[in-house]
Order: C-alpha cells, then structure tokens, then sequence
C-alpha cells in the first residue's frame, strides 16, 4: 500500500500535553500489540433503536449470525493480512464479530507499518496518559 493510498481517520492525530517531560527514546525492537477495527459487513444503526425497547423486547442475534450478518468480510480480514505480512507483522488473532484484527511486531515495524513517528517517552508526572487526543 503506498502513500497515496493511505486515509488518515480523523482523531487520530496526538498532542503532547504540555508540561510532560521527556524521559527517554523509545526501544525500537520492543514488541508490541496492536488492533485494527474493520469496517461493519452491513449497517449497525438498528442497534440504536434496540437499546431504547425494553429487554426483552430487544433482537438477539447470536454472536455466529451477528458475524455473518455484520462482522467483518472475509475479504477485509485477507487485506489485513496480507498488509501485516508485507511489514514483518503477525497476526496473533481474528475476532470477526467485533472486526477486530490483533497484530504484533517490533515498535519499529508497527510504526513503520502505519507510519506512525514515534516521539519518545514521557512521563506526566500525575500518573495520567501523555498525549491528548
């Protein structure tokens, strides 16, 4: 996949909160998991409706049927996997009733992967997250 194929997904852009500080690079060779969300086999809306009827009143699929009917397509899991496969990654797992795809690799190849630039380490000082998103 070159560049000029690549959609950037609005929110995912990072800040760094001011008043964090550095505290080191980050070890490229670190393994890392990851998980890529696919996109729904068929619209989800109706999910909305359901939730606002009483219990047991609600449409239950079972998890099988939601897989088939609203999962991710076979075809998009391939695309996943081939694309990790093409960046040294592994696919560690396969949910296609959530549509999500986990997959690991060093730092380096994920970030490479995903062209992501990795800015270092920081810490917050208060125990909260580093980066506002």
């Amino acid at each position: 996949m070159s560049a000029s194929d690549r959609i950037e997904l609005p929110g995912s852009q990072r800040e760094l909160i001011p008043g964090h500080r550095r505290i080191g690079d980050v070890d490229p060779g670190e393994r890392v998991e990851v998980t890529v969300y696919l996109r729904p086999r068929a619209q989800t809306g109706w999910v909305d409706e359901q939730a606002g009827l009483e219990p047991a009143s609600r449409a239950r699929p079972q998890r099988e049927q939601w897989a088939e009917r609203y999962g991710a397509a076979p075809d998009d899991v391939e695309a996943v996997e081939r694309f990790a496969a093409g960046h040294g990654l592994a696919v560690i797992d396969v949910d296609r009733a959530r549509r999500a795809v986990r997959i690991s690799g060093s730092l380096e190849a994920v970030a490479a992967a995903f062209e992501a630039q990795l800015q270092g380490r920081y810490d917050p000082g208060d125990g909260a997250a580093g980066y506002r998103g």
